[in-house]
């Protein structure tokens, strides 16, 4: 009985090796999912693995070959495809966990977001939920390279939102193709290939050294990898000699070394930042992708096969999706975490790890599979059962993230007032910390760095003055990232960027400390300017109000909600 119950949670788990085209498991391919998942979380803790993003490039020529191969076999046995059992089944197999992850995004939000933040996540959450994150990202330009202060725990879903929307459309478009267009079949494969080429030619034209999002993130300008999984897919469905004779089997024998080589070497080696990834280099590193699938799925019995298809690797691939989802998350929630500011950078990589996989294996084993297989009591395999609790599923997630990033509002005589303590432990925001003290100006003023702009020359902005220069740190770290510039605060509570003495205490040690501060804001000013050369200047403080200096020395002041 124990036997059959675990049969039915993990099917197929020992099936032998089948043929190419054969819808059985095939264990390599899980494999090829651990490498993809292992490398990207090499690249996120900060380990030496500069082009470990391109884990998700794998990923999406997986994806690509994997579900057009499925189409194809079901339109090949049963004449047409059948959309919604389709979709019900990527729904059983991607929803759960990652309403799971949303659930807990949301109660971590409401718990520890900073004020300034909370747009920002319910704008994350939603995007994630309804799968358009990748163009939420894109509208509020945040780079999938840098890393700072308040990232969104959910910036790596992008790619999830990518797949989602192929997922939805690819089958809608197949089952249109096979219906109206006679000699499918001929045409399909150039299609794919047409398709995949524009793609990578609007990634070309889309990039900007300076700002690379939008060719990032874009499903236009990334569907070329899906797309070239799809092709291959089709000619294997298509042209079953290119993988069932004993020529190709003794080719792919040959070529999947070859293929596994470039791959491993190309997480080593291509950094997110090379101009030639996006004229062309994902385009290349897709194919090269592929030709590794054919080979190790035409010749399951080599060597490269048979390394993927051992029992650690196909485990890790196994729980592969909910790796992805958990660990970005908690990297970004332990590194914000005052509990661990105190560790070793390697021992908080292992831990962030060691949490991703046992979260991961959780998610898999009592919650992803009992409802993909359908031995959850009650729901079973029951369509209009799942639906119905999937739709709850993605009410609750949606309520809680407006609820988790809204003030609180209390009530005094039936009026509705801001609850000033809410609002204060909402200020809380660690994203606004003043910098550490300069060793040449003391103990009292400092200056940093808040943004890390890709651009090798970025317009640099600084920021002086009072807490009121502090209190325009959000705005100006958010326009200062959407537009790639290096922001510069120099700002210091209660020391006016004027060269005057404002004391507002009568504590002899705080109007001492004070006093300092005419004396120090010139040197600042001093070193701000030799070690950055700020294009712009803002100073802003509760006496000067707001005044902004050009490099060429012109002077604007703040007055009816605008420089003059």
């Amino acid at each position: 009985m124990a036997g059959t119950a675990r049969a039915r949670l993990v099917p197929r788990l020992r099936a032998p090796y089948r043929d190419a085209n054969d819808t059985s498991y095939r264990p390599a391919l899980d494999g090829v999912r651990a490498v993809a998942v292992l490398a990207v979380i090499a690249y996120h803790v900060g380990w030496r693995v500069p082009g470990g993003f391109l884990g998700v490039d794998v990923f999406f020529v997986l994806s690509g070959y994997l579900i057009t191969g499925l189409l194809l076999r079901e339109a090949s046995g049963s004449g047409r495809i059948r959309l919604a059992e389709f979709w019900i089944r990527r729904a059983r197999r991607l929803l759960p966990a990652v309403l799971l992850l949303l659930l807990v995004c949301a109660i971590v939000t409401k718990e520890t977001a900073p004020l300034a933040s909370l747009p920002d996540r319910r704008a994350d959450i939603l995007s994630t939920l309804f799968y358009y994150g990748n163009w939420h990202f894109i509208d509020s330009a945040q780079s999938y390279f840098t890393t700072y202060t308040g990232v969104s725990p959910l910036r790596h879903m992008w790619s999830l939102a990518i797949e989602e929307q192929f997922y939805l459309l690819w089958p809608l478009f197949l089952a249109g193709f096979m219906v109206f267009v006679r000699g499918w079949r001929r045409a399909l494969p150039w299609l794919i290939v047409a398709g995949a080429a524009i793609s990578t030619a609007l990634m070309a034209v889309r990039y900007q050294a300076a700002n690379p999002i939008r060719s990032y993130y874009g499903t236009d300008t990334r569907v070329h990898q899906l797309l070239i999984g799809a092709a291959l897919a089709a000619l294997m469905h298509l042209r079953p000699a290119l993988s069932q004779n004993r020529r190709a089997r003794h080719v792919a024998k040959r070529v999947a070394p070859v293929a596994a080589t470039i791959i491993v070497a190309s997480f080593f080696t291509v950094g997110d930042q090379d101009a030639f990834y996006y004229r062309g280099g994902s385009a290349l590193f897709a194919i090269v992708v592929a030709v590794g699938l054919w080979s190790i799925e035409t010749c399951p019995k080599g060597a490269v096969a048979a390394a993927l298809s051992r029992s650690p690797m196909r485990w890790i691939g196994r729980v592969s999706y909910g790796l992805y989802l958990w660990h970005w998350p908690l990297i970004v929630w332990l590194a914000e975490s005052d509990r661990f500011k105190g560790w070793d950078q390697f021992q908080l990589q292992l831990f962030e790890i060691a949490a991703t996989f046992a979260i991961a294996a959780a998610s898999f084993y009592l919650l992803e599979c009992p409802i993909r297989y359908g031995t959850l009591p009650w729901l079973r395999d029951h369509v209009r059962r799942f639906v119905a609790v999937a739709s709850v599923g993605i009410a609750i997630p949606a309520f809680l993230a407006v609820q988790s990033t809204q003030i609180r509002l209390s009530t005094a005589q039936g009026q509705p007032k801001i609850d000033p303590v809410k609002i204060a432990e909402q200020l809380n925001d660690k994203s606004i910390v003043e910098c550490a003290p300069s060793p040449f100006l003391g103990d009292l003023y400092g200056f940093c760095e808040k943004t890390a702009p890709w651009d090798l020359d970025p317009v640099v902005v600084a920021v002086a003055g009072d807490s009121t220069s502090l209190a325009l740190h959000p705005g100006m770290y958010r326009e200062a990232s959407k537009n790639n510039w290096l922001f510069v605060q120099a700002g210091e509570n209660g020391c006016s960027a004027t060269p005057l003495l404002f004391v507002g205490s009568t504590d002899p040690a705080e109007v001492a400390t004070k006093a300092n501060c005419p004396r120090l804001i010139p040197e600042m000013l001093k070193q701000v300017s030799e070690a950055y050369d700020p294009d712009v200047w803002i100073i802003n403080d509760w006496v000067a109000s707001a005044s902004l200096m050009l490099d060429d020395g012109r002077l604007y002041s703040y007055r009816d909600g605008v420089f003059k």
